[in-house]
């Protein structure tokens, strides 16, 4: 099921890496939800501005950040599908490099980056699941696919949990 914010695909709303605040919103405030809903901007539970008790923020961030992992892994797995399916020859496009550039606006190397953890979750499930529960994020499931193989898989999330991505980052480098 394709997860949509304000009537669009959370994929095409993916063309920023790193946040999703704004997008689809006139008021500049963040509109993200989980699959299948979609939002008032009058509803005050969506609004930050509105909100009185810290709690509530903390919780609603602490919600964020977990569902944050399975927007980042989708793009990955269809990248994946585009490819096996030459999807952008199909669309009119030299590329799929091109092709994701236009119609979801990464970037080159983010496409690529996209497409490699994409090929390397097929074969490893237990971090594709560490991505998509919210176990991992994004930047040291991106790291730990440079150098887990389904053997130590397993070894390099119980590593990484609790971690800073920095260090993960650093240690894969030092490898």
């Amino acid at each position: 099921m394709t997860t949509y914010v304000n009537d669009l695909p959370l994929m095409l709303l993916l063309a920023r890496e790193e946040t999703m605040v704004g997008y689809g919103s006139t008021s500049g405030s963040p509109a993200v939800l989980s699959e299948g809903s979609t939002t008032s901007e009058s509803d005050p539970e969506s609004e930050p501005e509105a909100a009185l008790d810290w709690s509530q923020v903390h919780q609603r961030i602490v919600q964020l950040g977990a569902e944050r992992g399975a927007h980042e892994r989708e793009p990955c797995h269809w990248f994946v599908a585009a490819e096996r399916l030459d999807v952008y020859r199909r669309t009119g496009y030299a590329s799929l490099r091109e092709y994701v550039e236009r119609v979801v606006g990464l970037n080159g190397r983010q496409t690529e980056e996209r497409l490699r953890v994409g090929h390397v979750l097929v074969g490893l499930p237990l971090l594709d699941s560490a991505l998509r529960s919210g176990q991992l994020c994004w930047s040291m499931v991106r790291e730990l696919s440079r150098v887990a193989i389904e053997e130590t898989e397993e070894a390099w999330i119980d590593w990484a949990k609790g971690r800073r991505s920095r260090e993960v980052e650093q240690a894969v480098a030092a490898r």
